[in-house]
């Protein structure tokens, strides 16, 4: 079975990656603040511990980027968040901060779509299974990938380039689907 495979572009990645790491940062504010300003020993020691953490996997993170290799230190650190949140007692925080870690990783996962015989198997959230016979015409041309509904719904997205060994020859993969728009 033919299957044809594209990774849209994602381009505010970079800016969903900004705004988690700005609120790990006021996160790690306030448990500086606590730190230095509550009376109660165990939240200071929580607090120590929670900074001592983040500083330690941002290191890692630092160390493993010098190699060459890949290190998230964002989950760890948000999951960290919501563990010392719900020892403290701050229930709000941890729940805030779950639901921000839940839109995260559904705002960075690739976005990849699936051309089969079966149909189409659509990034969205949740996966979406198109039908061909919902279909009017889909198109590749230089790097643009257009898929024309027949209830003149209209997606057009950029797709990443792909490299030389699985480069997809556009016209094979338009004859494909005006081959499955036929049937």
């Amino acid at each position: 079975m033919k299957q044809y495979q594209f990774t849209f572009t994602n381009p505010q990645r970079a800016s969903y990656k900004k705004s988690i790491l700005a609120i790990i940062g006021l996160n790690l504010i306030f448990f500086i603040y606590l730190a230095f300003t509550t009376q109660k020993l165990f939240i200071r020691h929580a607090s120590i511990l929670v900074i001592f953490f983040v500083v330690a996997s941002f290191t890692i993170k630092y160390f493993w980027k010098r190699i060459g290799k890949e290190y998230n230190a964002v989950l760890p650190d948000l999951v960290f968040f919501i563990f010392m949140y719900c020892y403290l007692g701050f229930w709000w925080p941890a729940v805030a901060i779950l639901l921000i870690s839940i839109f995260y990783l559904v705002a960075i996962r690739k976005l990849i779509v699936i051309f089969t015989e079966n149909g189409i198997d659509y990034p969205s959230f949740p996966r979406k299974k198109i039908q061909w016979p919902a279909l009017q015409n889909v198109i590749l041309k230089d790097g643009l990938l257009t898929i024309d509904f027949v209830n003149n719904k209209l997606v057009q997205t950029d797709i990443e380039p792909q490299p030389n060994e699985m480069r997809v020859n556009e016209k094979e993969f338009n004859d494909f689907c005006r081959e499955q728009l036929k049937k």
